[in-house]
């Protein structure tokens, strides 16, 4: 079976994550999943948030690394504007990605 999306994004953007992702599953095991449209990459986000582990109690606690070295090295290793999604205003990305127009 071959699946045709029009954009790499219709494959992960759905309105049920267990439909998508028994979907995914299924297509995996020996279906082809293609589309029409590639897509830039324009922007980056990061999220210095990470879920840490511990042992000790058997559960996870907040934990961040430093933002700014975060982003100073994805930046540096990027060709595209990169965004701190927990710091940084939404308004310049939304403005990238709506001076694209893609659709």
């Amino acid at each position: 079976m071959t699946y045709i999306f029009s954009d790499p994004i219709k494959l992960i953007v759905g309105n049920d994550l267990k439909v998508t992702h028994d979907f995914l599953t299924k297509a995996h095991r020996g279906s082809v999943l293609g589309y029409k449209q590639r897509l830039p990459l324009i922007s980056i986000t990061v999220n210095p948030f990470y879920p840490r582990y511990r042992y000790e109690s058997d559960n996870y606690e907040t934990a961040y690394i430093d933002k700014g070295q975060l982003l100073q090295e994805v930046t540096s290793l990027a060709n595209v504007p990169v965004f701190d999604i927990v710091n940084d205003s939404c308004t310049n990305l939304a403005e990238i990605i709506f001076d694209t127009g893609i659709q």
